[in-house]
């Protein structure tokens, strides 16, 4: 027998889950990089302009980055 975990699908609010996928957010979706991607880069411009700030687009990316910071990791210890 398989040891599957027990889902639940639907709405619980009293447990804030709502998993309803409505055009709102659909449109949310398909209009982030043309919306809200400026919007985010601007506030980390104004208030973040300390910190390094990465933008990784693709898994590839991602992983070589966490390889590479990992490798920077064990070195610096």
């Amino acid at each position: 027998m398989l040891d599957l975990p027990v889902t639940r699908g639907g709405q619980h609010p009293n447990d804030g889950v709502f998993d309803r996928i409505t055009m709102s957010f659909v449109r949310y979706i398909w209009g982030y990089r043309r919306t809200m991607r400026p919007k985010v880069t601007r506030l980390i411009a104004e208030h973040g302009g300390h910190a390094r700030l990465v933008t990784l687009t693709s898994r590839r990316q991602s992983a070589r980055f966490v390889r590479r910071t990992q490798a920077a990791t064990q070195v610096q210890s």
